[in-house]
Parts: C-alpha cells; structure tokens; sequence
C-alpha cells in the first residue's frame, strides 16, 4: 500500500522492489525474534528510559539485549504507591534482523523511514479504521507463514504482544503424508495437493461427511488437521487467562483475525467455539474511508485480511514503537530539512535579485526625499530588527547550553537503580562514607569509601568486593587502600575502585 497523507493507493503483488526505487517506505518486521514488553517505569527522559529498558528487557528477551534494536513508546502514567511513572511499550530485536532487512531496501534504492513491529502496524490498522475496537478490551490476531502475532489493547492501549507457533503453512503441513482408502488403495498428498485442499475445504470438523475429488475420507483430514488447531488454541487460551491475571478481570471481549488464510472456511466458526468468544474477519479494504475506496476495487474481497499490516503502516506513517537506528533516523531528518530549505533558499535568491535590481534603479532615478524617507523607516524598524539579532543570538547559546546538559546526562549513571543495587550489595557490618563517579577516557569509574562498623558473621570488606564482583552493574573491582584499627581507636577504613557498567 502506498499513502499520500489523504488516500491509500495499491501496488500490484509481484512489484519489484527496483521498481519502487527513490521512494520513502515504512516497512514491518516479523517472527520470534521481535519482541515486545510492556513495562513500568520511573519519569525520566526519552534517552535513559532507553537505557533503563534494556535492563528490564535482558532477562525477558532470547537475544542479547546490548546487542539488539530497541524502541519504547510511552502509553501514559500510572500510579505505584503514591508515586507517579511511565506506562511504556518497549520492543526490540536483533540487530542482525533489523540489519538484513535494511540492507535489502538499501540495495533497492528505498528511503527507510521506520521499521515497526508486524503485530503492532496490524493493531495500528485496527485502532485507526474500527473506532470501537478502542473501547473494551480486544485481541488482533495477524496468522502469517508459521508464525502468527496477537495483540491485547485495552481502551486502545496495547497491553500484551505475544508471537505463537501457528501458521497457515502448518495447517498445510499437517496433510502432506499417504492415506490409505476404503478400496484398499492409497493416495499420497504432496504440498500443492495439501493447499488446494485446505484452502478447498477449509477447517472440517470430525464429523464431517462425504470424500474429496481424490476419493479422501473428510473426517481423515479432519483428523489430520485437528493437532494444529487444538495446539493454537491451547496458546491463545493460555495468553488470554493470563491476560485476566493483569487486572483485567472480564478478558477478552472480542478477538478480530487478518493475514494468511484469515478467511479460511469454518476457521471463523472453530475459534469462536474454541475460546468462547466473538470473532471477527478483518478486511481493512471494507473499512476504508473515501476517497481511498478505490484500493478496495483494486482487490479481491478475500486478500484485503492480509494487508491489515501493510495499511497500519500506510496510515500511521510509521508512528509508535521504530526499531529503525537512531542513526538512520537522524539521517531522514537531516534530508528532510535540507528539502524543505531549497524551496525557501530559492525563494531567497529572488528576493536579493529584485532588491539588487531595485536599488539600481533607485541609484539612477529615486529623488533624494526618497532616499530620507527610507531612512526615517530604517530608524523606526532598526530597534526591532536588532532585538530579533539579539535573540538569535540568545537561542544559540541556549542551544549550545542544552546540547552541554543532554551531553551530561548521556554520561551520567542511572542513579536509582544504582543505589537500590549498592543498598542490595553491602554487607551488615559495612557503612558506606562516600560514592562518587569518574570518567577516565570512555569509561566510567566507581570510587566507594566506608567503614567497618561491627565484626561478625555479617561479612566485611571482601565479601563487599565479591557482591560487586558479581554484579551487572560493576567489573574490575580493585581495593585501593585499607586501614584496620583497634576496637578503642575506631573503626577500620578501606577504599574501592571498579568500573561502572
């Protein structure tokens, strides 16, 4: 799909990418690696709430996280315990993914505006063409090769993003193999064979009658086909009780499904039955407005369920959670400015060229009172035109002054979670006198100092250096100096170094 800010336009399948060459996409990706959390976290700015989510994300993601694309989107606030925080959505995915994929738009001639997550451009087409899926709360499931995302929202707020092992290749799979006829004979199902009998017979129930054109029972495929739907069924009641258990006590109301085989025969019907909820086909082409109706002539009624994804992105413009580099984003931005100068740089030039030849003119034939009445106007504008260098020259500085401070915090630990861990970390018998932190070149340099203020079993100073040790937060932890005193002259001292994380 292709959006011009009013109207969608289709490109046919089978369009080559070269032949898209020099345009602007917002491009999805899909599949187990992409993973999405939702997360509480504390107010902070946009860059240190990327980092804090990667210490959130590390334990609950199969890839490593220092090494993965990451972007957060803020839903709102909530309140823990009299305090204030952020409801983030936050995704990520392997580098390796996000740079693949890049790289065969690139290789294209494609400008890449955004990468989003399928699921969420899926939830996204959803959310701006069906106006009461933002109400209650409602499941999208995007079924795709052999994979299929689900999306959770609630009042149009995403709350649970889950991938599960099912897909419309598996249904195919599940009837690849030799079956044995009532005449004694035996037919052999191969992959074509097994699709144009799913996609002719659809989901069949074990009570299903008569035979195929190949002279094959219906209740066998039925048999045959029903593994993979008790399977997919199982996950999604599993992701649904799991749901309630978040404070959403009435579940899912209403589950809407799109992408491949979506408008599968009694596909509808038996997840209905299954999860004992309403569902729904999702055609985005039945909910487009005008005048993008025209997209909707363009296609078959049954493929419009496979471009749910495509539309979300076409219409949102790639807003929300974008695993693209920042990079790459700053990049986009800088050309985008520089596109939008040439008009006003042309019209600029213009302006110089009439007033050149204005004042030429002027030289040759404008009286002398009109030279004075010039300058009578220049004194009366001249106050106002040196308040407006003035201020330029003021939000230069305020600019340089922000760039300093963003460079600041960009350097600075996140001290909450920091202290919570030295609190964590330091033994009973400890007392810690002083904590500050030192750049030496790149990398960053704990310097604590304490006491010892009991003896025991409570642990002592080299018990401290092996917590820290094996915390994520310190590495290369050294004891630069100790002092050991007498039970009458005071406590015993000591001084650590490590490196900061």
């Amino acid at each position: 799909m292709e959006s011009d800010g009013k109207s969608l336009r289709v490109i046919r399948h089978g369009t080559q990418l070269g032949e898209l060459s020099g345009r602007s996409v917002h491009a999805a990706l899909a599949g187990a690696d992409v993973a999405i959390r939702r997360l509480v976290m504390p107010l902070m700015p946009k860059l240190e709430l990327l980092e804090a989510a990667k210490w959130e994300l590390k334990d609950q993601v199969a890839f490593p996280i220092q090494e993965a694309a990451l972007d957060v989107r803020v839903l709102g606030e909530v309140v823990e315990q009299d305090v204030k925080k952020q409801d983030v959505l936050a995704a990520a995915a392997p580098s390796r993914a996000v740079s693949a994929l890049i790289g065969e738009l690139t290789r294209a001639r494609l400008r890449i505006e955004s990468i989003s997550p399928q699921s969420c451009a899926a939830w996204e087409c959803v959310a701006a063409l069906i106006p009461e899926a933002r109400r209650g709360s409602v499941a999208v499931l995007d079924i795709g090769c052999s994979q299929t995302s689900i999306v959770i929202a609630h009042d149009g707020a995403p709350q649970l993003v889950r991938e599960i092992a099912f897909g419309s290749d598996l249904l195919t799979q599940a009837l690849v193999g030799t079956v044995a006829l009532d005449d004694g004979g035996a037919v052999t199902i191969d992959r074509p064979m097994a699709e144009r009998l799913k996609q002719r017979h659809g989901i069949l129930s074990d009570a299903a009658e008569g035979k195929t054109d190949e002279n094959i029972p219906l209740f066998h495929l039925a048999s045959l086909m029903r593994p993979v739907m008790e399977q997919v069924l199982t996950e999604l009641s599993r992701l649904f009780d799991f749901y309630k258990t978040q404070g959403h006590s009435a579940g899912v109301q209403r589950l809407l499904i799109c992408g491949m085989d979506a408008t599968l025969s009694n596909l509808q019907v038996s997840l209905s039955e299954g999860l004992g909820i309403p569902v729904e086909v999702f055609n985005p082409l039945q909910h487009l407005p005008q005048p993008s109706k025209t997209a909707a002539d363009e296609l078959p009624e049954a493929e419009g369920s496979r471009l749910a994804a495509a539309i979300g992105l076409a219409l949102s413009h790639g807003q929300g959670v974008n695993l693209l580099p920042r990079a790459s984003q700053t990049a986009n931005a800088a050309g985008d400015a520089t596109a939008n100068r040439t008009p006003r740089l042309a019209a600029a030039v213009g302006l110089i060229a009439l007033a050149v030849t204005g004042g030429f003119l002027a030289a040759v034939g404008i009286s002398q009172w009109h030279v004075s009445r010039q300058q009578r106007l220049w004194q009366q504008i001249e106050p106002a035109y040196t308040q407006r260098l003035n201020q330029d020259e003021a939000n230069r500085s305020l600019d340089a002054a922000l760039d300093i401070v963003q460079t600041f915090f960009e350097r600075q630990p996140l001290w909450g979670s920091l202290l919570k861990e030295l609190a964590a970390l330091v033994p009973a018998t400890i007392e810690l006198t002083e904590c500050h932190i030192e750049f030496e070149g790149e990398r960053r340099i704990a310097r604590l100092k304490g006491r010892v203020i009991a003896a025991g079993n409570g642990g002592g100073v080299a018990q401290l250096a092996e917590a820290l040790e094996r915390s994520p937060f310190f590495s290369d932890v050294n004891l630069i100096d100790s002092e050991v005193r007498s039970s009458e002259m005071g406590a015993s001292t000591f001084s650590l170094e490590a490196f900061l994380e």
